[in-house]
């Protein structure tokens, strides 16, 4: 069976089926594997038992974020507020009912996204199959915050396959009482499992210098798999190139999940069939950044464009060559039989790749209004600061016509407003 992670897997690339379609194969997985409600009970047609083809490959972390219109936005915040004071005083009826599904509210929050975009929000509901849903208190979309983060972990998706997750998020949100108005992807870590395989394979050209990469970064460290080469004591554990929001990651996947024997039971069923002498884990992270750059925005645009994107990735981002680069013709030199293999087995499980549009997303424009509103708002906080008596809004005016006709007595300001016009392409636009 191909796929299955003999040792032939790092010497060439497995043979398919003439007149196979690996498309419609995916096809037919993700329909087998979709959600229902009816497994929570113990029904429906769902189990661990592996899918008649490659199940090598996949996703390994899946973060969604969705924009939703809620029919009655105070009835579930009344029941996450409830379960949320119960967590506090350290009740056991912190628990929320969604559907088929409980979940446990925490007594804290949360901070959603990363730097100047990041926001808090106030209730994180832990599901009791290892989903986590982050709520924001609102009931109408905001433009750029979302109103529910959902994250799965491995252990899910393994179970589940990736449309049985995507579809129970759409149930969960569904259970909120709520109507998506849009879904953005956050993170999605695509991966393949190489059962039979050792790292060494890969870390013996990677230690040559046999790579050609996109990536910056290729860090070397002898602890944690945060490293770029990875050591556990004298056991050679893999590499790291890359850093968020792209990174890729090569690594002995068997030795660290001996540290985890449920996690470790589940790749063996889901993933392995069966328990190999040897297990070699080829996983990228890719978050909202990078996919943006790759053209994919929704959940939707992912399925359509994966095959596209992890071609890219394995052939143009990152990959191992079978000797010494020439750095004035790397195209020319040819790449790692092991590699090309690995390439061929994420075909396998995403397809061919279709010549999909990954064009890169254009940037989110700011709305004049709301840099208004910032505007404003930096005001406030600075006549406060200086101790100006605001009764009335021609107070406000008064006081902020002053502070900014001081703080520009020395400058031009028609000649900023042009050669500004002149830096964001404005120009010949009436503006």
């Amino acid at each position: 069976m191909a796929g299955q992670g003999s040792g032939e897997t790092a010497g060439g690339a497995p043979a398919t089926a003439k007149g196979e379609d690996p498309t419609a194969e995916q096809s037919a997985i993700d329909a087998a594997t979709a959600f229902d409600p009816a497994i929570f009970d113990g029904g429906g047609s769902l189990s661990n038992t592996p899918p008649p083809k490659t199940t090598l490959g996949g996703e390994d972390y899946l973060t969604v974020n969705f924009y939703l219109e809620y029919e009655s936005f105070t009835v579930i915040r009344n029941q996450l507020f409830e379960a949320r004071e119960a967590a506090i005083r350290g009740s056991e009826a912190n628990v929320i009912q969604l559907g088929e599904i409980t979940g446990l509210v925490a007594p804290g929050g949360a901070r959603v996204g990363s730097g100047d975009k990041a926001f808090y929000v106030p209730f994180r509901v832990a599901t009791d199959h290892g989903i986590t849903l982050l709520i924001a208190d609102r009931a109408v979309p905001h433009r750029t915050h979302p109103s529910v983060q959902i994250s799965a972990p491995s252990a899910p998706l393994m179970r589940l396959g990736f449309a049985g997750v995507w579809g129970l998020f759409q149930y969960l949100i569904e259970q909120l009482g709520a109507t998506i108005v849009s879904n953005k992807l956050s993170r999605v870590d695509p991966c393949l499992d190489l059962p039979g395989t050792s790292v060494a394979v890969f870390t013996e050209p990677f230690d040559r210098g046999w790579v050609i990469t996109r990536a910056r970064k290729r860090r070397r460290h002898e602890d944690g798999l945060s490293a770029g080469r990875h050591f556990d004591g004298h056991k050679d554990t893999g590499f790291s190139v890359g850093k968020s929001p792209l990174g890729l990651r090569v690594y002995d996947k068997l030795h660290e999940s001996r540290k985890r024997p449920l996690k470790l039971e589940l790749l063996a069923t889901a993933r392995w069939a069966g328990l190999p002498d040897l297990a070699t884990r080829i996983e990228f992270q890719l978050g909202r950044g990078r996919l943006k750059k790759l053209g994919v925005d929704t959940v939707e645009d992912w399925i359509a464009k994966r095959s596209d994107v992890v071609n890219y990735l394995m052939t143009s981002w990152f990959r191992l060559t079978s000797g010494p680069v020439d750095r004035k013709h790397a195209d020319r030199t040819p790449t790692h039989p092991a590699w090309e293999a690995a390439r061929v087995l994420f075909e396998e499980c995403y397809g061919q790749p279709l010549g999909a549009d990954m064009t890169p997303l254009p940037s989110l424009a700011i709305d004049p209004q709301q840099r208004l509103a910032v505007a404003v708002g930096v005001l406030k906080t600075a006549i406060v600061e200086m101790g100006y008596p605001i009764e009335t809004n021609h107070d406000f005016l008064a006081v902020t016509m002053d502070l900014i006709a001081a703080f520009i007595i020395d400058r031009n300001m028609a000649d900023e407003i042009t050669r500004r016009i002149i830096e964001k392409g404005l120009g010949g636009l009436g503006l």
